[in-house]
């Protein structure tokens, strides 16, 4: 009788292995192919984040250096644009400055010198910022857009 359920345990330990073995194989397929998945859009992903960033860092620079804000008050853009100008041969911007949020009429436009239309992938970052005139301050909308420049 002790053999019998020595037997039994036994079988039941390699119907066990067996289930284990089987979801080891399933888990390093799923493993394998979403590695797969990310590594092919890793870079993409990398690239839009860093262009969003961009983006971001270039609505902040524009905001508390002045520029902005001196751009409107002299409607000259000539600092804005050399400062576009500085970024790396393959990234393309572009800034528009509207007078309030809820129009669609830009005070301006400034894109750096060399960049064709805005083509393929394209990150966006808007923000607000005051101007001074006395004896107010009047609110206006900057729209940073960066992309890859393909020519």
């Amino acid at each position: 009788m002790t053999n019998t359920k020595m037997t039994n345990t036994s079988s039941r330990g390699f119907v066990i292995a067996i289930d284990a073995l089987l979801a080891l194989l399933i888990l390093f397929s799923i493993l394998s192919l979403s590695f797969d998945a990310l590594q092919r859009d890793g870079r993409e992903l990398g690239m839009e984040q860093q262009m969003s960033l961009l983006a971001y860092r270039t609505g902040m620079v524009l905001e508390q250096s002045g520029m902005a804000s001196k751009a409107v008050i002299t409607n000259s853009t000539t600092s804005i644009r050399e400062f576009l100008n500085g970024f790396p041969s393959s990234i393309c911007a572009s800034v528009t400055v509207y007078p309030t949020p809820d129009t669609n009429e830009a005070a301006f436009i400034v894109a750096k010198s060399g960049c064709s239309t805005l083509a393929g992938e394209q990150e966006t970052y808007r923000q607000g910022f005051m101007v001074a005139s006395p004896p107010d301050a009047n609110m206006y909308v900057s729209m940073i857009q960066v992309w890859v420049n393909r020519t």
